[in-house]
């Protein structure tokens, strides 16, 4: 089903049988996703706008793919966000041009690439050998904005030099109170404000009243772009 126009749902769920349904967005204008209050579910549904954004009224949860192909999603309320569902539930082809401004949920321990970004970054961050079970989740979401200013400043320095002034994530278990998981975080000019020395980029976490040392991390890349993922499973998550 091509949708060029605003998808509405003022039913419920069940009238919308997504089972085995390829739904793709390409509206050339900004595209709405309403339903009356329940999260409307989708089993394949692509991203391929040349033009304007995808806002989202109320939740949606994807049972197999999302394919972000151009084209951002907006979470325009604060309690609507995009579930990607356990295996065989995924998220491909995100971009500068297409990703998801707002939290993204991910239940199952597959390991899983968070399709989300701000202003213009597309700004990824993973979790890795997830020690949850597929009835838990974990809930993800990019700041392009100072982390000292919106959570906390850095007051004891050591081991840091600084942190970052320009772009933040917060991953919270959103579902469930035991999984753990390696967490992968991501750099890339310009959006996260020039890197000097890559082979010191590292990971940190406010624990409510400091930025403290996630653990040794391993990294990959340059200046210009890379990854910085811890190499102990992480237990910390507000």
């Amino acid at each position: 089903m091509l949708i060029g126009g605003n998808f509405t749902n003022d039913r419920d769920e069940t009238k919308f049988n997504d089972q085995n349904s390829v739904v793709t967005l390409n509206g050339s204008a900004d595209q709405t996703i309403s339903n009356s209050g329940f999260q409307e579910y989708f089993d394949y549904l692509y991203m391929n706008k040349p033009s304007g954004r995808l806002l989202l009224n109320d939740s949606i949860a994807i049972r197999n793919t999302l394919d972000l192909q151009s084209g951002v999603i907006y979470d325009t309320l604060p309690n609507t966000m995009v579930t990607i569902l356990a295996a065989p539930g995924s998220a491909i082809d995100a971009s500068n041009t297409s990703y998801v401004n707002g939290p993204v949920q991910k239940f199952g321990n597959d390991d899983f690439t968070f399709p989300i970004g701000k202003s213009g970054f597309y700004r990824p961050c993973g979790l890795i050998n997830n020690t949850g079970a597929a009835t838990e989740a974990f809930k993800a979401e990019y700041f392009h904005a100072n982390p000292e200013d919106s959570i906390g400043p850095l007051v004891q320095s050591t081991p840091f030099d600084h942190i970052s002034h320009t772009e933040y994530w917060i991953i919270d278990r959103s579902v469930g109170t035991t999984a753990n998981a390696y967490v992968s975080l991501t750099w890339d000019s310009p959006a996260s404000g020039g890197v000097t020395d890559s082979t010191q980029m590292s990971i940190a976490h406010w624990d409510g009243s400091n930025w403290q040392d996630a653990g040794p991390c391993e990294r990959y890349g340059n200046t210009t772009t890379g990854e910085v993922t811890t190499t102990s499973i992480q237990s910390t998550f507000s």
